[in-house]
């Protein structure tokens, strides 16, 4: 058996890349093939390790020393010596990289480029970290973000504890269709970002998946550190702050998502997180976010039609903003209702006879927002966008688009033209 694993691990590795070209794999499925990848590596390591001690000859003991008995480290401490022997852990580098031009009415034109590594590192079969960095030219400057850092432990086939920044969950489009080569289009969806819905939070996670009958069903719940309510600016008062990570007194924020997967090819979900937000001033309001979300494919017509939808709510309470005027738009209260999402269907050839047919994809993407009444400067917000891509291998694409876009409140349409080359590796 020892001598089959090693090629075990080479298919293993090479249907990651056929699952990807035939059956557009999500990332985390991507990441959950590349550590059971590493897990068959760590076992032949442990194999061969195993067998060349077999065969090693029996130390001399000592004068005046006693041999250590058969199976004297146990337990804890011996998978602690086991994980240190060298071999027994493993590293990769993945992540992605993207070249953008975009064109906008009423903006300058413009190039940007960015680059997003991740880091795997598999401490034992049952503890992985994983790490991803955004590196984003803006200005004169290269900002450097992180994405996620986080701990991994399996605790069985069907159960992971998760510690540190994760991907917020109840985001389904940015934990599963955010990175740069697996999304269809040059940008991200209006109604998931900007305030209206978390790409990471801080904290504590558990995760898993049961099947149910004929179905499965997949759940994500968490406490985790809460965003803050932003009330110096006048452009976004109400809106919450995901990115300050500090936690505001003793609040937290409790969330998680349940989907269930009626078939391979259907996914309906639920998300939804509480807390207690809390302005820099002090006091608190009620933010209760909510999505629901949609995954569904269908091979047909010599490929395969895709369909993705997702529609988030942002309700925050009742506030006094600007309350001493210093802002110049106070003092005003209301509440921050705020909901928006999108619904994409997308088509790629597969049983084409021409091998650039089966290169392209079609892709058209509705989306929409809509702003709190009574906030300044709130505007509602609709989109159509249109794109065509090519892959030039199967995860190295050429992303062209144009949107439509419709702004309310005299706010400037911004229809926009996008070229987008991006890779994952």
């Amino acid at each position: 058996m020892t001598k089959h694993l090693p090629y075990l691990a080479g298919a293993l590795a090479l249907s990651v890349v056929s699952a990807h070209a035939a059956d557009e794999i999500t990332h985390a499925e991507y990441l959950q093939l590349k550590r059971e990848i590493a897990d068959l590596r760590h076992e032949v390591n442990t194999l061969r390790a195993e067998k060349k001690a077999a065969t090693a000859p029996a130390p001399t003991a000592v004068a005046g020393t006693a041999a250590a008995p058969a199976g004297a480290l146990s337990g804890s401490f011996a998978d602690v010596v086991d994980s240190l022997r060298p071999g027994s852990t493993t590293a990769m580098l993945t992540g992605s990289a993207e070249a953008t031009f975009t064109s906008a009415r009423h903006a300058a034109s413009n190039f940007s480029a960015a680059f997003e590594p991740i880091f795997l590192y598999q401490i034992s079969p049952h503890l992985l970290f994983e790490g991803e960095l955004e590196l984003e030219l803006e200005g004169h400057d290269t900002t450097v973000n992180l994405e996620f850092a986080q701990i991994d432990w399996s605790l069985n086939d069907n159960l992971t504890v998760i510690g540190g920044k994760f991907l917020n969950p109840v985001n389904l489009y940015v934990e599963r269709f955010a990175p740069t080569w697996i999304r269809k289009l040059p940008d991200n969806p209006l109604g998931l970002y900007d305030g209206f819905m978390p790409e990471s939070n801080v904290g504590f996670q558990l995760r898993g998946v049961y099947p149910v009958g004929p179905a499965r069903v997949n759940f994500a719940a968490y406490v985790a550190n809460a965003p803050s309510l932003v009330t110096d600016d006048a452009e976004a008062l109400g809106t919450l702050d995901f990115n300050n990570f500090d936690s505001q007194g003793d609040s937290k924020a409790f969330g998680g998502r349940v989907g269930i997967e009626f078939c391979p090819q259907f996914e309906l979900g639920y998300g939804v997180q509480y807390a207690r937000v809390k302005p820099d001033g002090g006091g608190s309001v009620g933010s209760l976010l909510q999505s629901v979300d949609l995954t569904s494919h269908l091979d047909a017509a010599k490929g395969r039609f895709a369909l993705l939808s997702q529609y988030s709510w942002s309700n925050t309470g009742s506030y006094t903003y600007d309350s001493d005027g210093s802002l110049g738009v106070g003092p005003v209260n209301f509440s921050n209702q705020r909901d928006g999402g999108y619904v994409q269907l997308s088509y790629r050839g597969k049983k084409w006879d021409t091998d650039f047919l089966n290169r392209l994809e079609l892709v058209v993407r509705g989306d929409a927002q809509n702003g709190p009444s009574g906030a300044p400067s709130a505007y509602d917000e609709r989109r159509l966008t249109l794109g065509l891509d090519y892959w030039i291998s199967n995860a190295t694409v050429v992303k062209a688009a144009y949107e439509i876009d419709h702004r309310t409140n005299g706010e400037p349409n911004g229809d926009a033209f996008l070229l987008q080359l991006s890779t994952g590796f």
